[in-house]
Formats: C-alpha cells, structure tokens, sequence
C-alpha cells in the first residue's frame, strides 16, 4: 500500500489526499515520526485541513508528547469542531489527570453533538468518576434515550442503581447487558452482588464463578467470592479465594481482614494475627478492620491491645467522616458493647444507622463481615 501510495504522489506531487494516505500508513506502521513528517508536507499545501491537525495530535499521543497533541487537537477543534477531535482532546486530559477540562471538553462537544450516543456515555462515565453521580445519570439516560441497548451506558446505569440499593432495576439492566456483552466479567462480577445483596447466596456464587471464569486474574472478583463463602461461613473456600485476591493486589488491606477472618474462624490465631497486622501495615480508611482485630485481640485476652484498636476505630470514623462511616444496626450495637467491656470512652458518637436490610443474612461468628458494602466492590468501567 505504502509503495503504490508513492508511485501516486509521484504521479501527483501536489496532492493532499494521496499525502494523507501516505502518513496513515506510517503510522498504521509504528513509524509515527515519519508520519509526522508526511503530514507536516501535506499541510503546507493546505494548511486549513483540520484532518492533518487531527491525525499529527494522534502521532503525538502515540510519541507522549501530550502537550502537543493538545495544541494539534485544539487546532482541528478550531478548524471544523470535527467529534473525533473533542473525543481524542478529553482522552488526553484523562492521561494526564485533568478530570474537569475533560468533562468541560465533552460539555463542548454536547454542544455540537448533542445525540451522540457514544459522546453522552463518555461523559456519563467521567461525571460518575468525578462524583456528580446525578448528571451523571442524567447523561447515560439520554445516551440509552438515543440507543436503548447501547453497552456501556446501560452497564453504567446499572452500576449507579445498584450503588443506590435498587438491586431489582440494575438486574433488569443488567439482564438486557448480559444479551449484548454475554462474557464481560464486570458484569457477571455485578450481577452476583446484586444477588448477594438480596441473599440470593446460590445465584451469586454462580455468578461470581462464571465472572472468575472470564477473568481469572481479576482480584475485585475473587475477592467477592471470599466475602461470599465467609457469608455463608465456608471459611476454607473463602480463605482460597481470599489469598488469590491478596496475591493479585497484596495492596488491599480490606482482603487481608477478610483473610484474618477466615484463618480466625478455621483456629489458624497466628496466622490470622499476622494478617491483620499486614492490613494495618498496608493502611485503611476501613473501621471495621480496627473493630475485626479488636474483637480478635479481645477473645485472646489481650485486652490492652484491643482497646487500642478501638481507639484507633473512633479516631479512623472521626477523620473519614459520618458520611462514610456507616454501620449496619447489629454492627453499631456490637461496637458499643464491644467499647464498654474494654472501658474505651467513645471520644465519637457513632453514625447514624442506615435503613437495615429486609433479608437477613446467615449469624456469622463477627457480625462486622456481615455489612460486606457490597456496592464498593463492584468492577468500575474504565472511560
């Protein structure tokens, strides 16, 4: 192609397609240099032709001078405010962080583009990174207005319903999502939480194995298999997948107390112990991993040691906020008596009670690994 393409040019020197073809070849070939080259001769035969700004801000990305992609970008922005621009110009800012000129930068393209599926969806999904969970909503429904099975807007619909507690709407989402993307893991790996959340223990497990099945080396899914046999108090089963989290993120300290958990529950004390020493090590902002290792030190009668991890508990729901150190009712009670038997004051009064579930789950021996907050480990959706 790159050979016939130059007999062309050959043929016709002053041809501006037949240039851009040449380019698109180097860069289809790795040589993003030499396409850059091209284009640079291209446009100073036509130096209005924002495809040759576009196509040099796409050599540019490629190379990692973002900050010249930028300029080459906003140029073609400039030219013809062409959709594949806007689109490269906001991935550029979510390379280097830029979250808000990323979301100004597809406010813009709405503005030209505004039935544009694909465009609303992208900035559905970074409003839902940066918070704005309600015009996040609002975008990824006028994205499923335009295009009632496109994928990604109804993953992302499901995702925020299921964080809001409506497990039976993000279900029926899910189940129009399972028909368009049938082996995407994120979503098996969704559906047996949404499941799990309804005690619905068989369906998720079934779930959660077919997600592993898809993405081995996933550990937000192993680590909610664990959660679920710790649930239904199949220690070992959930030790076995809890490691496998632990060794796909040893960084997680919310998969090294579930781990402690379970060697706890299998009379494996000094295993336990070392794990939960490795997630206070690794840090959390978690205060039920201060409550889990307090009630540990607490049945060894290291009594000492466990009021220091009640303090440490009041002082973590102190600095997170009441916000997000909320407690199920069985928990709240159980970290009152657990404070009064240690003679710790509560420097904190705790939050208030979230609206308890109607489906109970099975007693398990720490009611703290009850309250799993099944939405925080849903798989997020990468823009």
């Amino acid at each position: 192609s790159l050979e016939s393409f130059r007999e062309a040019l050959r043929l016709n020197p002053v041809s501006v397609d037949i240039s851009k073809q040449i380019g698109r070849n180097h860069f289809l070939l790795g040589r993003h240099r030499a396409a850059l080259e091209k284009y640079a001769e291209a446009q100073k035969l036509s130096p209005q032709d924002w495809e040759l700004y576009h196509n040099q801000g796409i050599c540019y990305i490629h190379l990692g001078d973002l900050n010249k992609a930028k300029e080459c970008l906003l140029q073609a922005i400039h030219q013809n405010h062409p959709l594949s621009s806007f689109l490269q110009l906001g991935r550029v800012h979510v390379m280097q962080s830029e979250i808000k000129l990323a979301i100004e930068t597809y406010e813009k393209a709405k503005h030209h583009y505004p039935e544009n599926a694909d465009l609303l969806t992208t900035l559905g999904l970074l409003l839902l990174e940066a918070g704005d969970q309600g015009k996040a909503f609002e975008m990824l429904g006028g994205a499923l207005a335009l295009d009632p099975e496109h994928s990604k807007a109804l993953m992302a619909v499901s995702c925020i319903m299921q964080q809001c507690g409506d497990h039976d709407p993000a279900l029926h989402k899910y189940t129009v999502a399972s028909n368009l993307l049938p082996e995407s893991p994120h979503m098996w790996n969704n559906i047996g939480m949404c499941y799990f959340s309804k005690s619905k223990w068989a369906a998720a497990v079934a779930c959660l194995k077919r997600a592993t099945y898809l993405a081995p080396l996933e550990w937000k899914i192993a680590y909610n298999l664990g959660l679920v046999h710790l649930t239904l108090q199949q220690d070992t089963s959930a030790f076995h997948y809890l490691k496998a989290a632990v060794h796909l993120r040893p960084t997680s300290s919310d998969a090294y107390m579930l781990m402690a958990i379970s060697l706890s529950r299998l009379k494996e004390d000094e295993s336990a112990a070392k794990c939960y020493e490795k997630a206070l090590a690794i840090g959390s902002n978690n205060p039920l991993l201060f409550y889990n290792y307090a009630t540990f030190l607490r049945r060894a009668d290291r009594i000492l040691e466990a009021a220091k991890q009640m303090k440490a508990l009041f002082e973590c729901c102190t600095r997170i906020g009441a916000e997000r150190a909320q407690f199920d009712d069985q928990t709240r009670q159980n970290i009152n008596d657990l404070a009064v038997s240690l003679n710790v004051p509560k420097s904190l009064p705790l939050p208030e009670v979230v609206v308890e579930r109607k489906n109970k789950k099975p007693p398990t021996d720490n009611p703290a690994t009850s309250d799993s907050r099944a939405s925080r480990r849903v798989s997020g959706l990468e823009v």
